[in-house]
């Protein structure tokens, strides 16, 4: 019975890393964030250069400097390797997500006794969780930075000279993927000083510390020309209309929607932890998981994405306090019924995610779209567009601007048909209710005229509704040509 549970476990586990193989260059439809951070990593590693291409008329030439180096040299070296396109872009993130769920298994293994099978269950859980698994496609780099973070973690809690000297530049390798990591990070600091305070730890501290004293200045140097401009550049980074990222620290308490069931069963889990151990409850695995949460929702203003930060750390309070339940024998089920139920959600959301998206694979399918721009735009054009033919303009041999991202409208149009020239413009049905009054502007002011529409609308058995059918338009579109 333990082997047919291991060799299901097993299979199951197969069957998830094929389908997200099977669909990452379907889902989602390539989107502004990934574009602008594929257009980075790109320039990085052919120009070693942090300026995103594809609004570099509308920022004025202004880098990226907000985040790191790390994740775009990962993206760039494996689009370089590769070659350039979507799965080779997201490939890193997907690969992180699936390292981020076997690390958190490996530190609640290493924190908390229990049996085998729930730390089963907690790794098909996290695999399956909506949200985490989404991120898994997203091409942005908050898995990567949770990866190394849980790293440090990971050999932190082990304890050791030379485990912490690890965890410090795991660490700092996080913090050079995107600060928002310091979220993470920072509990670890606090369990340094309370070492410091209560057993005069100075040497385990200063490892720990020694990478980022080592590591960080260099790109502060690197990137910024010295600590004078890395102090101003976030500190002007509000309310720059070029700027990388504008409104970078919260809190709005914003909550998705898919998360609305994990949240409730962490609170269900840590009301019954303190009424189970009281102040016991209260280990370090314990204490950074209350910490991160806690400080992300004060901290990081979040829309969304970069809740897959804190993801772990609610499943790793729930697992610990399913661990001190000693049976499910007798009424002691009851105790587990959140757990089996955060389950069952997990999977029925995934199944019926999966069935919605290879539904419509026909319409999310990349080629539609490198077959309609390499019909319709010679190689060597300069176009401008939206997101969601980044990947497929560039392919085709010809650069390519936003035309829906930083600076005023009427400035960002003027660049691109005066500075930047382009002769196509290229649009597509899904960003057309937002972008309808951009288009129509630089029709007028471009004097441009339709000439190449694409449809591809799902069939009635594709046009699943029961969750989110944004993307049900796929790689629609239009093309318009300066006279």
């Amino acid at each position: 019975m333990n082997r047919l549970s291991n060799y299901l476990f097993f299979g199951f586990l197969l069957l998830i890393i094929a389908y997200h193989l099977f669909t990452l260059e379907i889902q989602p439809l390539p989107w502004f964030d990934e574009v602008y951070f594929a257009s980075i990593a790109d320039n990085f590693i052919s120009n070693g250069s942090f300026v995103p291409e594809i609004a570099s008329y509308a920022r004025n030439g202004r880098p990226a400097l907000t985040y790191g180096p790390v994740y775009f040299f990962l993206t760039g070296l494996s689009m370089k390797l590769f070659g350039f396109g979507i799965g080779q872009f997201r490939i890193i993130a997907l690969l992180s997500g699936l390292l981020c769920v076997r690390l958190t298994y490996s530190i609640v293994k290493s924190q908390v006794p229990a049996e085998s099978w729930k730390y089963k269950i907690l790794i098909i859980s996290i695999l399956t969780d909506p949200f985490f698994s989404l991120a898994f496609h997203q091409g942005r780099m908050d898995l990567t930075a949770l990866c190394f973070c849980l790293v440090a973690i990971f050999y932190f809690l082990k304890g050791g000279n030379n485990n912490v000297l690890v965890s410090g530049i795991a660490g700092v390798l996080s913090l050079l993927t995107t600060p928002r990591a310091i979220v993470v990070l920072w509990p670890l600091f606090i369990f340094l000083l309370i070492d410091i305070y209560k057993n005069k730890q100075f040497k385990k501290a200063f490892l720990w510390a020694l990478p980022f004293l080592l590591i960080y200045p260099v790109w502060i140097y690197v990137g910024f020309g010295g600590f004078g401009g890395f102090v101003n550049y976030y500190l002007t980074i509000n309310g720059v209309t070029n700027s990388a990222n504008g409104q970078y620290i919260g809190p709005n308490l914003y909550i998705p929607q898919h998360e609305y069931c994990l949240i409730f069963v962490g609170l269900a889990a840590l009301i019954y932890g303190l009424t189970k151990q009281g102040k016991a409850y209260f280990n370090p695995l314990v204490i950074i998981s209350l910490i991160v949460i806690i400080s992300f929702y004060l901290i990081v203003l979040d829309w969304g994405p970069y809740s897959s930060f804190i993801i772990p750390f609610y499943y790793i309070l729930i697992f610990y306090s399913w661990s001190l339940i000693p049976s499910i024998k007798g009424l002691k089920v009851l105790y587990s019924l959140p757990v089996l139920f955060l389950l069952i959600f997990n999977l029925t959301y995934s199944v019926v995610k999966a069935d919605q998206v290879l539904a419509s694979r026909k319409v999310r399918d990349p080629q539609l779209a490198d077959s309609f721009v390499r019909d319709n735009i010679p190689p060597g054009s300069k176009v401008v567009g939206d997101a969601l033919y980044y990947y497929s303009v560039k392919k085709n041999g010809s650069e390519f601007q936003l035309f829906d991202q930083y600076d005023t409208l009427e400035s960002r149009e003027r660049k691109h048909r005066l500075d930047f020239k382009y002769n196509f413009l290229i649009a597509s049905e899904v960003m057309k209710p937002k972008n309808a009054e951009i288009i129509e502007y630089y029709i007028k002011m471009g004097d441009l005229e339709k000439v190449a529409i694409f449809r591809s609308e799902m069939t009635k058995n594709g046009n699943r509704e029961i969750l989110s059918n944004l993307e049900k338009a796929g790689y629609s579109g239009s093309v318009y040509l300066r006279k």
